[in-house]
């Protein structure tokens, strides 16, 4: 991967060039459920590879679920992974996804899934359906379509994950809503902590207006590194109105678990 000043009068000052080295496809031992395509007249969403491979691969289509489950059940095989951290081991690595959210562990040599991190139920979604439209439409609480589980992060010494939600969440407010949530998980324990997290008005205060979040990064077990952003400035021609990185300190901050709604939470 190679890093380089754009040349005079370019769109960014830098140029980021990748190379490809290797490709590893992320999948389980544990049979998928995958959508059979007829109701959206696509052919049936089980990848030619499980045969192949005799394995189950996650894919990113998104009627690969059961309506019988919430959107966390895990054994779904819809998957879109939005951030990446190695393990403390090196041999393994955490993903966050926004269709459950999910957040997997995988072995980082074979791409087997060995892991699954529980995030809180109120997370979920109840009704789900193959476009967000639907699914916003059809629940009242829950992670907004696509914009579940963006970021992740790994304390330096392994022990703590960082998820944050892209947006806050349906019974907050969804898009309209000034919370999100970040969730802290000890990896040692299971146990899980969620605090709120105050998105920057960038609109007025009679015509409230809020970015979403990318990633964050862990400092240390109680300091992140978090971006806001909205969405321009892309190849659309758009010109990007907000972009910050905030230093964000969780000590003695109130775990907002039992409450929610955004009045509920926005003490916190």
């Amino acid at each position: 991967m190679m890093l380089e000043p754009s040349h005079h009068g370019g769109k960014l000052p830098y140029t980021l060039t990748p190379n490809l080295l290797d490709t590893t496809l992320l999948h389980t031992r544990e049979p998928l459920v995958y959508g059979d395509g007829t109701a959206y007249n696509v052919p049936n969403g089980v990848p030619a590879l499980n045969a192949t491979y005799r394995t189950h691969f996650f894919t990113g289509r998104s009627d690969n679920f059961t309506p019988a489950q919430t959107s966390t059940y895990p054994l779904d095989a819809r998957f879109d992974p939005e951030s990446i951290r190695v393990s403390r081991d090196g041999a393994s690595v955490f993903i966050s996804d926004e269709y459950g959210p999910y957040i997997y562990r995988f072995d980082r040599r074979t791409g087997e899934r060995i892991g699954v991190v529980r995030v809180p139920a109120s997370f979920a979604v109840t009704t789900l359906a193959p476009t967000g439209d639907d699914e916003i439409s059809k629940n009242t609480s829950g992670r907004v379509a696509n914009k579940g589980m963006e970021g992740l992060a790994i304390s330096p010494d392994g022990d703590t994950l960082y998820g944050v939600m892209q947006s806050p969440l349906i019974q907050d407010g969804g898009t309209n809503g000034g919370y999100t949530h970040i969730l802290r998980i000890d990896l040692r324990s299971g146990k899980s902590t969620q605090f709120a997290y105050p998105l920057t008005n960038i609109g007025t205060s009679s015509k409230p207006k809020y970015p979403t979040i990318s990633d964050i990064v862990a400092v240390n077990d109680h300091t992140l590194l978090l971006d806001e952003r909205d969405g321009k400035g892309l190849s659309d021609n758009s010109s990007a109105a907000f972009k910050r990185v905030y230093k964000v300190d969780l000590s003695g901050t109130q775990d907002v678990s039992q409450t929610s709604g955004e009045a509920g939470i926005a003490p916190y």
